[in-house]
């Protein structure tokens, strides 16, 4: 896995044009920033190329999905606002940039001032970044494409890319084609160092909490995590067809993928011959998650779920065995809730294992948390710093899967471990 990838405290950026591929996305309402964290996160990369006084910082990002077509809903416009805001106490100020096809903008990215901050606007208006609009199914000539790659190269001498969200693409502004060098930005460096701690290099014993009740990704998951872990906790929507198969287990009305029935017996086969400790829960609560009047039942799995019941969250037996798991540990992976917690009734189980891998952290575990879903669940908790890292978007699921990144690929690779 390409994890190893130079950074730009590996480089001297003095004097040179720093092109910064930043992770900007963020929501905006009415030309107003709803939430800057993903701001104040890329302003580390930027202080940090300043303050090695390189001669300038040009920021390539995007909003949402243009789709390769100028739509002022996505303008990054209200971004350059938010980041003088956060300036300001420093004196520095971002100079916001139209279309840089224009001549006299051309000409502030190819010599720009000593100091300044260049933000373009959104890299996503244009076609030649993305390759194929979806909406309008027009491709991107590829003499188009190459111009496009060449000028945004014009415009700088050392390539950032602070993007982890979005490694999955080859966008052209992704890629850093051209530049001869490429480097990590400071939150991308830690992204790349936490996946490089927890799936090249763990800690041992390594425990995986995988949840959630997205079959076909999360058997894959699991099946990738079975060549590094030692044990795995396998609940959400997962486990009832792993009982099934397995023991037999009356599940109600829980749920079950017959179509991977047998690839959840190949996964336990495996498991086993690769000496993975597999753990299920022990019993549920359950109820219908259509019908909040049905009333809440603990039911163990010797004695199965009756009919007109579905599991929704682990229960007392199994929240006491995964914690004991998880205080072992000396790395954790969480991805996906181990309950139904769209409804508040079922949380219980997932704020027990949220609790128990921060205990697990403060005690000296490396704790890894990847996924929309368990990271807004966190941070309706207060509970995001609490992790060694957490990460956020689709490139961490894609490693998880044990896919490449090609962002990732494209930079400079180095020897040093992390």
């Amino acid at each position: 896995m390409e994890l190893k990838r130079k950074c730009i405290t590996d480089i001297d950026v003095k004097n040179k044009r720093v092109v910064i591929r930043a992770d900007l996305d963020i929501p905006i309402l009415g030309g107003k920033v709803l939430d800057n964290e993903q701001i104040v996160n890329a302003l580390h990369t930027i202080r940090y190329a300043l303050d090695h006084q390189c001669r300038s910082v040009l920021l390539i990002s995007h909003v949402g999905d243009a789709d390769g077509a100028k739509d002022e809903r996505f303008s990054l416009r209200p971004i350059a606002d938010e980041l003088n805001k956060l300036l300001a106490p420093e004196n520095r100020k971002v100079h916001f940039l139209g279309d840089f096809h224009f001549l006299d903008i051309d000409r502030k990215c190819i010599c720009p001032p000593k100091g300044s901050i260049l933000l373009l606007e959104n890299i996503q208006f244009y076609i030649e970044e993305i390759g194929y609009s979806k909406d309008t199914n027009v491709k991107a000539p590829r003499d188009m494409i190459m111009k496009f790659r060449r000028m945004l190269k014009r415009y700088g001498d050392v390539y950032v890319n602070d993007a982890f969200r979005f490694c999955y693409l080859t966008h052209s502004s992704m890629m850093g084609y051209f530049f001869e060098a490429r480097v990590a930005g400071l939150e991308m460096q830690k992204e790349l160092k936490y996946f490089h701690r927890t799936l090249i290099n763990p800690r041992r014993p390594f425990v995986a909490i995988i949840g959630g009740d997205k079959f076909s990704t999360k058997l894959k998951i699991l099946n990738n995590l079975l060549n590094v872990v030692d044990e795995i906790i396998v609940a959400g929507g997962l486990p009832f067809t792993f009982l099934k198969e397995s023991r037999n287990m009356k599940i109600g009305d829980s749920l079950y993928s017959q179509l991977n029935s047998n690839y959840v017996r190949k996964l336990m086969r495996r498991a086993e011959n690769n000496e993975v400790s597999l753990h299920l829960p022990n019993d549920f609560i359950t109820g219908n998650c259509y019908d909040n009047c049905t009333p809440l039942k603990l039911c163990l799995v010797d004695d199965g779920i009756p009919e007109g019941n579905m599991g929704l969250d682990i229960a007392p037996k199994s929240m006491y065995h995964f914690t004991h798991i998880i205080s072992g540990a000396k790395t954790i992976l969480w991805h996906g809730p181990v309950g139904f917690i769209e409804q508040e009734a079922f949380g219980d189980g997932t704020v027990c294992i949220m609790q128990a891998i921060i205990t697990a952290t403060e005690n000296g575990a490396t704790s890894l948390v990847v996924g929309e879903e368990t990271i807004s669940f966190c941070r309706k908790w207060g509970t995001l710093n609490k992790f060694s890292h957490v990460s956020s978007g689709r490139a961490g699921v894609y490693l998880l899967l044990g896919k490449s990144l090609p962002a990732v690929r494209a930079l400079s690779a180095k020897s040093r471990t992390y």
